[in-house]
């Protein structure tokens, strides 16, 4: 009865969010100074990986592939640092100081070079597994409606990013 949540997420959910992350229409949640970068980055590539050990061979060609080449790409990001300590504290309260980061760019010419690599792909599996349905439901629908189910549904708002509604 509780199996489906303790399963952790299924396919179709991780390649939605995969595709978001590409697409833009989600992002890495590394903080504002992208200090947690690495973290996240790891997290969503273990969470990929969870989904290809179990789910590999029900799976399309592309789609795994797709996945494959995230969690690889996620995974090399974590060797370079997601920020710098830039050598100033920030005081939080009297006796407790925390460090000032910011973002390496060389972190995030990575993250963007992984994005636009996987592009073409993304658009090619959303336009083939998700765009009919989110077109079928939403393409006649006012842009204030629209944009409130973009917040509750990742693939209304990948189809909003891509310009399709």
């Amino acid at each position: 009865m509780i199996g489906k949540w303790l399963r952790g997420p299924d396919a179709e959910t991780v390649t939605l969010e995969t595709i978001g992350l590409i697409k833009g229409a989600k992002d890495l949640d590394g903080g504002p100074d992208n200090a947690s970068g690495n973290t996240a980055a790891e997290k969503y590539a273990k969470r990929i990986d969870t989904v290809l050990a179990r789910d590999r061979r029900v799976l399309s060609r592309d789609v795994r592939d797709m996945l494959t080449k995230t969690r690889d790409g996620l995974q090399a990001l974590t060797g370079t640092k997601a920020s710098f300590d830039t050598g100033r504290r920030m005081a939080v309260q009297a006796p407790i100081s925390v460090p000032i980061h910011e973002p390496n760019p060389a972190w995030k010419a990575k993250l963007h070079a992984l994005k636009s690599g996987l592009d073409e792909q993304a658009t090619r599996i959303f336009d083939r597994e998700f765009a009919y349905d989110v077109l079928s439901e939403h393409n006649n629908k006012p842009t204030a409606e629209v944009e409130r189910a973009a917040r509750r549904d990742l693939s209304v708002g990948i189809a909003m990013k891509m310009g399709k509604l």
